[in-house]
């Protein structure tokens, strides 16, 4: 597939964290290293992998003005907001912290808007934003 990605882009980079393709090393270290190439209203990061990575890219945008949405990959036994074992922590400006289903009010949301500290968790029938 990527000879399609190639041909769809303008810059294709490729990271490992062996080295034995591209750059040696972490997608968000290579990542953070381009960070400051990104500027304007005409760049969106859109993402999707595991916690670490997306709370690290979190971190690199935190002073930057740069739009990006996350798609959360949780644990959806129900698949309609029922039971609550998807649930992530939120937080908006103006409404404070709360609770977001990742399978009724996601599974894409703001990265400013996510809360990845695991150890968090709310307990089962804990209030959620809907």
């Amino acid at each position: 597939g990527l000879d399609r990605l190639e041909g769809a882009c303008e810059a294709v980079k490729i990271s490992t964290d062996d080295g034995s393709r591209g750059y040696h090393g972490t997608v968000t270290e290579l990542f953070r290293q381009d960070l400051d190439r990104y500027t304007g209203d005409d760049v969106r990061i859109y993402s999707c992998g595991p916690r670490p990575m997306l709370r690290n890219i979190q971190e690199l945008l935190t002073d930057q003005p740069i739009a990006c949405q996350v798609s959360l990959e949780e644990r959806m036994a129900c698949g309609i907001g029922a039971c609550l074992g998807c649930v992530v922590r939120t937080r908006r400006s103006g409404e404070g912290e709360g609770y977001a289903r990742v399978c009724t009010e996601g599974p894409v949301f703001d990265i400013r808007h996510v809360r990845f500290d695991d150890e968090l968790r709310p307990e089962p029938g804990a209030g959620v934003d809907a």
